[in-house]
């Protein structure tokens, strides 16, 4: 059982036990002043009646169990839209990794999406042994050990004169010729990063036969990332002037947005030609500060002209009880309150509301699971005063 629960269970016998306590001195007032005790009940009664929908918690608890309120204040808000995206590899900085000759490939262990790769990192071998027509490397390399011993032994011969010049450059030929053709390997060929990155694709796999020229794997050195997000075309017609955008991933708790990371728009939908029926990409780009994976979907908010003076609280703070939006007001050091609310649109990080807050108000940001715990259980501290 976790620290918190101890805590809760804990709780929960205090306020038993002060109630079994009450009982029975309510029993022993019965038996020695009975209209003392009627009289006190009543009191009670009505107390209970002005005040059963306020939820009751002492500070010293509620702060143990991580509540926190903030107070509303009037803020910026824009108009939003919510729509699909995809995180992209910034082409500025990709570069392709191709076969430099025909054969199975083996990807080197620990070669996957993501693995991190320096200038020079071999990322695959090739090898056409035992295939029809041999291992082509093995052949280039005896073309050119041929032309170089060809080349040793003219050199001497035109130094003293005895060969003509001809002979001597056909043979310097020859050898860059074969030195061209010749892989480095005498036997297959490897596959080696030119430059320091992230694998962000991969376009073989181990055992597959592939061609000279054929892609192998994308490593991108950019510091950035693309968000392509897919507008309606109808949107167009009512003149949204995007902004911004804020994304949020099916990994994150809340949207980051992309103001945060220098984000900004690259392709607006006025540039750009629909990827698919009734949707047209806008492109952001963005610092890739390592929370994005490129070829990650997610939900994108695209902000556009903004609202002064809104009344805002975090998605954090609402809950939803029989499709009903709810917030906990905190209206003095104990005292909570669950009030109805009427949202207007998220931004991934925030929502709007249209009624049910009011500006001043202290709302319930942090820990808000457990005041809603403490309504259900009808916790009440001993001492607690009704005068608000």
């Amino acid at each position: 059982m976790n620290l918190k629960m101890k805590k809760l269970s804990h709780l929960y016998l205090i306020t038993a036990v002060s109630l079994v306590s009450c009982t029975n001195n309510n029993h022993s007032e019965h038996d020695h002043d009975h209209e003392a005790h009627d009289h006190s009940k009543e009191i009670e009664s009505v107390e209970a009646h002005e005040h059963s929908d306020e939820i009751i918690l002492d500070e010293h608890i509620a702060h143990d169990f991580g509540v926190k309120v903030i107070g509303v204040e009037p803020a910026d808000f824009n108009d939003v839209i919510k729509v699909s995206g995809r995180v992209l590899p910034s082409s500025s900085g990709d570069m392709i990794l191709s076969a430099k000759s025909s054969g199975i490939i083996t990807l080197r262990n620990g070669i996957n999406l993501g693995s991190k790769v320096n200038n020079g990192t071999t990322i695959a071998s090739l090898s056409s042994r035992g295939m029809t027509g041999g291992d082509l490397n093995e052949s280039t390399a005896a073309n050119l050990e041929m032309a170089k011993k060809e080349l040793d032994r003219l050199k001497p011969l035109y130094e003293e004169q005895i060969i003509p010049k001809k002979d001597y450059i056909a043979a310097q030929n020859a050898y860059e010729q074969a030195l061209i053709a010749h892989s480095g390997s005498k036997s297959g060929s490897s596959v080696n990063s030119q430059s320091s990155g992230v694998i962000t694709e991969l376009f073989v796999k181990s055992g597959e036969y592939v061609n000279a020229g054929q892609p192998i794997a994308r490593v991108s050195s950019s510091q950035n990332l693309v968000l392509r997000a897919d507008f309606p075309e109808k949107y167009m017609a009512d003149g949204m002037n995007i902004v911004s955008a804020n994304i949020r991933t099916a990994y994150m708790d809340s949207a980051i947005a992309l103001s945060n990371l220098n984000g900004r728009m690259v392709a607006t939908a006025k540039d750009s030609y629909p990827v698919s029926p009734g949707y047209i990409p806008v492109y952001f780009e963005f610092n890739n500060d390592g929370s994005v994976s490129a070829g990650t979907s997610c939900e994108v908010f695209l902000l556009g002209k903004k609202k002064n003076n809104a009344i805002v609280i975090p998605e954090k703070a609402i809950i939803e009880q029989m499709g009903q939006k709810y917030a906990f007001v905190k209206i003095d050091s104990e005292g909570y309150k669950k009030v109805p609310v009427e949202l207007g649109m998220s931004d991934g990080k925030s929502r709007e509301v249209l009624s049910g807050i009011n500006l001043g108000d202290s709302i319930v940001v942090e820990g808000v699971t457990f005041i809603k715990l403490a309504e259900t259980k009808n916790i009440i501290p001993q001492g607690h005063s009704h005068n608000h």
